[in-house]
């Protein structure tokens, strides 16, 4: 079946135009993570909030799904004194130690759970920093984000883990955001 256009109002294959033979198209359009967590339930929120001392991977989030690709969106980050907030590609094979930190699924009538390993909460210790990914410093009693725009793209068995610098003890606050995706 072809479409054809013409002047009037549209029927069946044919495309209704405006007086200056312009198509008028309504359109509903969803950014992908809203998309995803309405049709799949699969749009995720891992937190982590505690008394972090300078040099701690404060987070981690590793992909565990042997099907989906886990896109981050966007990582944000607050602190109470000027923290230095530093997203890494996390490697090597030792087994990450720490608190488990489920995340939550944005969806709240969906039973679905990440498939991924995630630690927060309290220090993240055995983790091996790879490349930096991405940074942001943020001011004392403020937050700022790293937004990745859906391009940073765990897959199977890719792992995350975020790191700060500080001059001294401080209470942090980092927030993940992401998708799992075909």
């Amino acid at each position: 079946m072809s479409l054809i256009i013409e002047d009037g109002k549209g029927r069946s294959n044919k495309l209704a135009v405006n007086a200056d033979n312009q198509a008028v198209i309504l359109a509903d359009i969803q950014v992908i993570g809203a998309a995803v967590s309405e049709r799949d339930a699969e749009t995720y929120v891992w937190t982590s909030a505690y008394s972090a001392t300078n040099g701690d991977e404060v987070m981690y989030i590793k992909n565990t799904s042997s099907t989906k690709r886990l896109f981050i969106d966007v990582v944000r980050n607050g602190s109470v004194l000027n923290t230095l907030f530093e997203v890494f590609n996390a490697t090597g094979t030792s087994t990450q130690a720490g608190t488990t930190s489920t995340g939550q699924n944005l969806n709240l009538r969906s039973g679905n759970t990440p498939e991924s390993s995630s630690m927060g909460n309290a220090a993240v210790t055995q983790v091996t920093l790879g490349n930096r990914l991405g940074s942001i410093r943020v001011p004392a009693l403020s937050q700022g984000a790293m937004d990745f725009g859906d391009e940073l793209i765990l897959n199977q068995n890719d792992s995350i883990a975020i790191s700060i610098t500080s001059t001294a003890a401080t209470i942090i606050n980092s927030t993940v955001r992401g998708y799992f995706k075909l």
